[in-house]
């Protein structure tokens, strides 16, 4: 029979395998500047698409995003945004049109893009009827991309996804 301490000995050694596995990538200081690099490189000079796997409402959990389609499209000083929404409107007035997503699609105003040791930052805002919506992209060496959505209206929600090309689809 095991005892009590053998069994949190093989629980305890198990646990720390797990957490080695799902631990994010470690690129050197040098290969993130350039992984860093050639992203923000690739915003600038062409289109980028982040798709998102999960949203997390302000006042609940994960929710799973595979199968849904969502995105965010940037390209030049325009952008292009679907993505679902859960959560609560704040101020009372006329329902937006949207179906209750959150939608917009044109000037990204106010877009500022800053890289530093570890990531890049991406700020724009947006307007959509009478909701000023504020955007907060965090980007990743590996292209793992954190969005947060605030709006004027409704309950701040965040996203997690993936950037890459955006190559429209003819």
């Amino acid at each position: 029979m095991i005892t009590r301490k053998a069994k949190l000995l093989i629980i305890g050694f198990l646990g720390s395998l797990l957490l080695m596995s799902c631990g994010s990538q470690n690129f050197s200081t040098e290969e993130t500047s350039k992984k860093l690099n050639s992203i923000q490189e690739l915003i600038i000079k062409s289109s980028v698409e982040i798709e998102n796997r999960w949203m997390t409402p302000l006042r609940g959990n994960q929710i799973s995003l595979i199968g849904n389609p969502n995105y965010i499209r940037i390209k030049n000083d325009s952008v292009n945004i679907q993505l679902p929404y859960f959560g609560e409107r704040q101020i009372p007035g006329n329902y937006i049109s949207n179906g209750g997503g959150i939608q917009y699609k044109g000037l990204a105003k106010k877009f500022e893009m800053t890289q530093q040791k570890k990531e890049i930052s991406i700020y724009f805002e947006g307007k959509h009827e009478n909701e000023l919506l504020k955007f907060y992209l965090t980007i990743y060496p590996n292209a793992k991309v954190i969005t947060k959505v605030s709006s004027s209206v409704r309950d701040n929600i965040s996203y997690e996804g993936f950037l890459k090309e955006y190559k429209k689809e003819e």
